[in-house]
Formats: C-alpha cells, structure tokens, sequence
C-alpha cells in the first residue's frame, strides 16, 4: 500500500510504500523547495490500524534507511532529479535557490553529481546571459542610444557579427568556466580553502551562471548580474569548501593581485626597453 505525500509549499508530490513508514514519523522535509512540514499518519491511511501493526513487524533497518531517505531526509539525494521534475521545472528552481537561497544550495551539493550536470545548467545560463547582453548591446548600437550610428555596421555588418557571435558563445562560455574555475581555485590553493578540489570548485562556478539571468533586463542587467555573482560566489565557495568568507575573499584576490603586479612590470620592462632603443633618447629628449 503506497501513501501520498504532498508538500503544502510547493504541492511536489511523492508515492511513498506505508510499509516502510516507520509509525514516529511526523515530520518530512520537501526535495523541492527545502521546506520541512508535519505529517499525520492516521490522516494519510484513513486510520487503518493494520499498516501500523504490519510496519511495526517489520522495522528492520533496511525500512527504516527507506524511510529516512523518502520521509525525514527527503530532498537529500534527490536534489537534482531532473527525471521527477523536468528539466525546465529543475532548472527553474536551481536558479531560484541559487539566486535566494545560496547557502543552503552549496551547502547541500551531493558529492557523487556528474560535473556534466553543472556543466549543462552552467552553459544554459551563461549563454542565454551574455546573448541577452549581446542583444541589447546591438539595439544600443543599431538605435544610437549612446553613439551615432554607423550605417553599414547597423544594416549588413552588424548582423553578420551578431550571428557569429551568438553561434561563438556557448564554446566561450564552456572555455570560460573551465578558466575562471581553474583561477579560482588556485587562489583557493593558495589559501588552504579549497579542500574539496577542483570539481566542487567547478560546480559552484558553474551554478553561479544563474546570477545572468538578470541579463533579461535592459542596459543595467550586466551590472546587476556581475555584483550579484561576486555575492553568490563567494557564498558558495564558502558552503561547497567549507571555509570562511575571509579565506574566499582572500582567494579572489590573489589573481587580482598578480595581475595588477605582472601589468607594472611589462609597463616597466617596456619603458626600460624604449628609453634604451630609441634614437631620440641618445639627444635627451627624454
């Protein structure tokens, strides 16, 4: 006899065996929305006395470990179920738990979860992000919000680049959650933070693409997604690492930091090297 659980939140909706039900449960925990809610056992069998005694003869450990996983624990490993869900639905609530709910998202990342899958919503929202931001970027050009028009660019030319870049995108967007997370995570090295290794430092990259949703809106989407990202980020490295914001922080940084040292010492190297070789030095004309 199977019993139906819903969730009165988000009113997801599982079949679960009452043989298995161990006769304390009273509480169960959404794998949707996360959300913990009471149960009554006598409202779910109709008060019929007999599934209680049948499960109370056979609360092996093998019923109760069901139960835990389908009741009180549930949501722990169906986290990304997109089979239940659908894609679009898991997707859909990925972004909003990302978006809202970062820590406890990150926090609960399964272990054993396939970097593909990360990878897929990763590239989803990163591309639909920057071909958002591509588009608007051409009706500020084609319309001359903020520069004069070039005629031959706002007709021909500028479709033709528009095309090849949106075909460009998604291998530019793969390309660059492999480089930023590999960034990333060596400033994380550094640190001593990263201690659940490049994959987990990868997934939380890859996640973090959510934040381009805000793309969709116009002219200022850009900017609210990059501020948004660096909050979601360092918040998910913190959870998936189990480190603390100051280390994530710190981690961040250090790319930033060799960057800026390595731009001065070719800004050095390169004056050195024109101050020696250029004929008008030797006059003092420098």
């Amino acid at each position: 006899m199977d019993v139906l659980i819903s969730c009165p939140y988000c009113n997801f909706s599982k079949n679960v065996p009452i043989e298995s039900i161990p006769s304390n449960a009273k509480k169960v925990t959404c794998p949707r929305c996360g959300q913990g809610f009471e149960i009554d056992l006598d409202d779910l069998t109709g008060g019929d006395d007999y599934s209680y005694e049948r499960n109370a003869q056979q609360g092996s450990d093998r019923a109760e470990a069901e139960i835990r996983n389908q009741t009180e624990n549930i949501g722990d490993s169906p986290w990304e179920d997109s089979i239940e869900r659908g894609f679009f639905q898991d997707v859909f609530f990925k972004v909003k738990d990302v978006l809202f709910e970062p820590a406890r998202f990150f926090k609960n990342l399964p272990p054993d979860e396939e970097i593909k899958d990360s990878l897929s919503f990763g590239l989803l929202l990163g591309s639909l992000g920057s071909m958002l931001g591509l588009f608007w970027q051409v009706i500020m050009a084609v319309s001359g919000i903020f520069f004069p028009v070039i005629p031959f660019f706002s007709h021909f030319a500028m479709g033709i680049v528009f095309l090849v870049v949106m075909v460009a995108i998604p291998l530019l967007v793969v390309i660059g959650l492999f480089v930023k997370s590999c960034i990333i995570h060596f400033g994380l090295f550094v640190v001593n933070a990263g201690k659940n290794g490049y994959k987990t430092t990868f997934r939380v990259v890859a996640y973090t693409q959510a934040t381009e949703i805000f793309g969709i809106i116009p002219f200022v989407g850009s900017l609210i997604s990059g501020i948004w990202g660096i909050i979601v980020l360092i918040v998910g490295l913190r959870e998936a690492h189990g480190t603390s914001v100051l280390r994530v922080i710190m981690a961040l940084l250090i790319p930033v930091i060799l960057l800026v040292i390595a731009a001065v010492i070719c800004f050095i190297l390169m004056f050195v090297c024109l101050d020696q070789n250029l004929p008008f030095s030797q006059h003092g004309w420098i």
